[in-house]
């Protein structure tokens, strides 16, 4: 079943929160990536991110 429009992921905010965390996003678009390479601080901007992502009224 498809999501509400309002449940969708927010790239834009995804990729801002990322820029303002100071996370490499080259470093996350690449396809060899192993989630477990990342530092323990990478690994938790990473899912502060993917928060504000799926909840942008976090923000």
């Amino acid at each position: 079943m498809f999501k509400n429009s309002e449940d969708l992921f927010d790239y834009n905010v995804f990729y801002q929160s990322a820029a303002l965390l100071d996370l490499d996003i080259k470093k996350l678009e690449d396809s060899n990536l192993h989630l477990g390479r990342l530092s323990g601080g990478e690994q938790l901007k990473l899912q502060l991110a993917k928060l504000a992502g799926d909840n942008a009224d976090l923000l």
